[in-house]
């Protein structure tokens, strides 16, 4: 499982729910599944708590080159 810090820069209104990250590796597609959790100070976070801007940690599988699917994402304090 890979972890990458980013800030999200797009989010796409698909189901799943996709994101885009811009990190220390340039930017990354970030798709959710229904098994995603989302954590927010230490709590269980819905996807809609997921805004343009927000500081997040994802871990997940890698996919494809600059491609994931996330298996947790933690919004980040800013």
């Amino acid at each position: 499982m890979e972890r990458v810090e980013g800030r999200i820069v797009a989010i796409y209104e698909t189901w799943p729910l996709q994101l885009a990250l811009e990190g220390p590796r340039g930017r990354i597609d970030v798709a959710l599944s229904a098994e995603t959790a989302v954590i927010a100070g230490g709590r269980a976070a819905a996807p809609a708590d997921l805004r343009d801007g927000a500081r997040v940690a994802v871990e997940g599988e890698t996919t494809a080159p600059g491609a994931m699917i996330a298996a947790r994402i933690s919004i980040l304090a800013r």
